[in-house]
């Protein structure tokens, strides 16, 4: 008790080092070696605490692990071992909700990056980048939940010059699960010390309440700017009825309602039914509602079996998305032809079953159609899919020019087995009962619109 530990030095430490078998540095090495001798792992089995400590190094050093913008290699490689096994670290750049994080980093780099100031007078206190996109939940491990994140990111990672993360700073959510956001503030090296002088021992958090003077406005008009900048990034006070009514939308819209008309048009992610009949009925005069579709969301209301199958239903042929007249082989106007026992078979029709909802598939978020087509005829079912941005007043607007456009990543049937898409815009399908899903690839920050059209298969068919 009451005793002070001095560090060893020189041959002494060398000894105590070459004990514990430390590999000693190169003549031009420089570096810090740690041990923790007889460590508490919290009751943790030595393989769970070193993937632990990979996890924490990806959490609280990832600004060090990644490549930075211009094309300069990472400042450190880490690497994590227990009784000789390697312990996989993982990439930030890949792994959510870190990816985010990493994007916003490069967004803080580049042009569009915010510089926050004091005003009066003006000092410059660093630069904000913000990023946002569709993304699951993810599963929260023991150290994201430490750095307080549950199952999405609202999150603003602090750090100052030395790209240490101090604190994963909590911003307002978005309303919606499937929406994340992530943010990074890098403080200027003019009033680097300012924030040093904010930390405490732990050096987790910048607190201006400990500070007087220059420091603690600076610190303190830090947090300000960043709630600020994070109140004009996520703008979801629209209400889900002006959003629902704005546009046809279907189930996807309904999840993200307070989204689709926000200010900056965040994150609205849907996938309204639209089709190439131009046949469809005009909306009952005293209910502006087509007949069969729900105010709700303008969306088609699913009717059907247990297995999912939609029963044929009053109405339902004017929500079918036909082929072409030509393809029926007789004016439409006449009837069903009754000349002759082969006659030809109806024209294929696509029948959506359920609404556009969102999934995960292989980490990232995809919106899913399932459809089918009754007729028993050889079809080619193609997916066009477009983009719009959602505006303040909810209406939708052309994307600029070179922006990120959705894409048709393929298609499967239910009755598939395994998790293997058919690549390609099309599918060429007999129909049937058989239900089928075409899986899109939305763009970030974007309405995402599926038309499906359909045609008879006319090779291998006839």
């Amino acid at each position: 008790m009451g005793e002070v530990l001095e560090p060893l030095k020189g041959s002494d430490a060398e000894a105590v080092a070459k004990t514990l078998g430390l590999t000693p540095f190169g003549i031009e090495e420089t570096g810090t070696t740690i041990v923790v001798i007889d460590p508490d792992l919290d009751g943790r089995e030595s393989i769970e605490a070193a993937t632990w400590m990979a996890d924490a190094i990806a959490w609280n050093l990832w600004p060090k692990m990644i490549e930075k913008v211009d094309g300069r290699r990472p400042d450190i490689r880490f690497s994590v071992s227990c009784d000789g096994q390697d312990v996989a670290i993982p990439d930030p750049s890949t792994t959510r909700p870190l990816r985010l994080f990493v994007d916003a980093y490069r967004h803080m780099e580049s042009a569009d990056g915010q510089v926050m100031n004091v005003l009066k007078p003006k000092i410059r206190l660093g630069k904000l980048g913000l990023h946002k996109t569709m993304m699951p939940p993810f599963e929260p491990t023991g150290v994201s939940e430490e750095c307080g994140f549950d199952r999405t990111s609202q999150h603003v990672c602090l750090m100052r010059t030395a790209e240490l993360v101090v604190k994963y700073f909590v911003g307002p959510g978005t309303g919606s699960e499937m929406v994340s956001y992530a943010g990074v503030f890098r403080s200027d090296n003019e009033v680097d010390q300012s924030y040093a002088r904010s930390e405490p021992p732990t050096h987790d958090d910048w607190r201006f309440e400990t500070l007087d003077g220059g420091d603690k406005r600076i610190v303190k008009t830090t947090y300000r700017r960043i709630r600020e900048a994070l109140s004009a990034f996520v703008d979801v006070k629209t209400s889900g009825h002006d959003a629902a009514t704005v546009a046809p939308l279907g189930a996807a819209s309904r999840m993200f309602s307070s989204l689709v008309s926000a200010a900056l048009g965040f994150g609205g992610l849907t996938a309204p039914i639209t089709t190439k009949n131009r046949d469809l009925p005009e909306p009952d005069e005293d209910t502006d509602r087509r007949p069969g579709v729900s105010n709700q969301g303008d969306s088609v209301e699913p009717r059907g079996d247990k297995a999912g199958h939609r029963e044929e239903q009053p109405g339902d042929s004017e929500r079918d998305v036909k082929a072409d007249d030509e393809s029926s082989g007789g004016d439409p106007s006449q009837g069903p032809s009754t000349q002759g026992r082969h006659r030809r078979s109806p024209p294929p029709k696509i029948r959506y079953v359920g609404e556009p909802s969102i999934e995960d598939r292989n980490g990232y978020a995809v919106v899913v159609q399932r459809f089918m087509v009754p007729q028993h005829v050889g079809a080619v079912v193609r997916a066009d899919v477009s983009v719009s941005i959602p505006s303040a007043k909810g209406r939708e607007v052309s994307p600029p020019k070179g922006a990120p456009q959705p894409s048709v990543l393929g298609w499967r049937s239910d009755s598939q087995q395994g998790d293997v898409l058919t690549l390609g815009r099309s599918l060429t399908l007999e129909g049937g009962k058989t239900v089928w899903s075409v899986f899109v690839k939305p763009a970030p920050d974007t309405v995402t619109s599926i038309e499906l059209s359909v045609e008879r298969a006319t090779e291998g068919y006839e």
